[in-house]
């Protein structure tokens, strides 16, 4: 090194040390540091349709057509790849998601031939298809935003996926593998309470661990806090299509026409789960009506038949889930996160074209209330009946966002700031 140089690097640190002091200067050194140095571990738990499923094909006796496997040597990506998705492929995979229902049990199965699985990586939420095609990007924005901070995958970033299609009391195994994730993630994070992001159909999938799985006990030592985005805390009435016209979940509706979707729908106990809660629906509110007949949660008996899909209400029937179907406290710390102000289905219409009846396969005319476009505001409200009262001694706060959609929260600065605010408090 030169003289003129060492004098040069000399000149320029004797001053610094100088103004901040030896003290000064190692905690401004912490301070730059703690930037990127990560809080409490985050757990993550998506929502309806958004963990991937896998599907080895083992000998399906029928399929829709001649393009449909009826056996694989290995695994696949059965949900989601947009390429399983196109015209007469998609009965294939429609017909491969299926599950069939055992009323007297409450308990579902794969359709014959089938069987699946769900991946557990953080890759796997961070787009919801396996080609992370641009617009199917779903976690990745709030990933990219942790690791930003310093956090790590799979270390202090960790995913719990779940097999969307069932309810609650179908993951028992689910809640014995997130237990288990939970604890082994407090211990190597130096003994860190989580955080919990849910989303979507995560959180009621979430409020069923707090009430009916785990202890006050447990919750006081593994979770330090649930941050909620969307929650369908008492259902919604979107839910409705999945069992008349079909829902594609507002995604990929270029390839996937709503109907596409309507064989699996129906057959899914989660969709049943998310139906309008008794708990929020007033007994005479409508959610549907056909030709003068209203549908409220005091007749959903009579929906079911109606559409001809009786098997629907014993699915019902065995989702009113003690502590859930009450919304009970969870007894932990919630920051319940929501959009407002976006047009969102809050009753469907049907009525007869002379004498054909159209319901309920035709396309409703649609009321709209307030909410983020796919859940009511009044279940996405629903949390605000919580309070440090009544919720063990833990806070609850809300944050209503004015034009955030459903899947539009997971990008909101608002939803961030609350998540890096609850990560970083002592």
């Amino acid at each position: 090194m030169s003289l003129f140089f060492r004098f040069l690097v000399l000149s320029l640190l004797i001053p610094f040390s100088q103004c901040y002091g030896f003290d000064e200067y190692q905690h401004l050194n912490a301070k730059l540091r703690d930037r990127v140095r990560p809080g409490n571990p985050v757990v993550i738990v998506p929502g309806d349709g958004a963990s991937r499923i896998e599907a080895k094909l083992t000998g399906k006796l029928t399929a829709p057509h001649r393009l449909c496997a009826k056996n694989t040597n290995d695994y696949f990506t059965l949900w989601l790849d947009i390429y399983l998705l196109g015209k007469f492929v998609v009965d294939c995979t429609v017909d491969s998601l299926k599950l069939v229902f055992d009323p007297k049990t409450g308990l579902s199965s794969d359709a014959p031939g089938v069987e699946t699985r769900v991946p557990s990586s953080v890759e796997s939420l961070e787009y919801l298809d396996i080609h992370k095609y641009a617009k199917s990007a779903y976690f990745a924005h709030i990933v990219e935003e942790l690791e930003k901070w310093g956090y790590t995958k799979e270390k202090d970033i960790i995913a719990a996926p779940y097999d969307w299609r069932r309810a609650p009391h179908e993951l028992i195994g689910f809640y014995d593998l997130l237990r288990t994730r939970i604890e082994k993630t407090y211990s190597v994070n130096d003994n860190k309470p989580v955080v919990i992001v849910g989303h979507s159909l995560g959180n009621p999938v979430m409020l069923y661990f707090y009430t009916n799985v785990v202890s006050a006990d447990w919750k006081q030592k593994f979770i330090k806090s649930h941050v909620s985005l969307g929650a369908p805390w008492a259902g919604a009435a979107q839910i409705i299509r999945m069992y008349t016209t079909g829902y594609n979940l507002n995604q990929f509706q270029v390839v996937l026409a709503p109907g596409d979707l309507l064989p699996m729908e129906r057959t899914l106990t989660s969709s049943a789960f998310l139906f309008p809660s008794r708990a929020v629906w007033g007994p005479t509110e409508p959610y549907a009506s056909f030709d003068g007949k209203n549908y409220t949660v005091s007749n959903i008996g009579e929906f079911f038949e109606d559409i001809g899909y009786p098997i629907g209400m014993a699915q019902y029937n065995w989702t009113q889930y003690k502590g859930v179907s009450t919304l009970d406290p969870p007894g932990v710390e919630i920051h319940c996160v929501y959009g407002t102000g976006v047009k969102t289905p809050e009753k469907f219409e049907w009525s007869k074209n002379g004498y054909w009846s159209t319901f309920p396969k035709s396309s409703p005319t649609e009321v709209h209330g307030d909410g983020d476009g796919t859940v009511n505001l009044k279940s996405l409200q629903a949390c605000k009946r919580w309070n440090a009262g009544n919720n063990g001694g833990k806070q609850v706060k809300t944050y209503e966002v004015s034009g955030a959609d459903h899947i539009g929260i997971l990008k909101e600065q608002v939803s961030m700031s609350v998540l890096k605010d609850v990560l970083y408090r002592i």
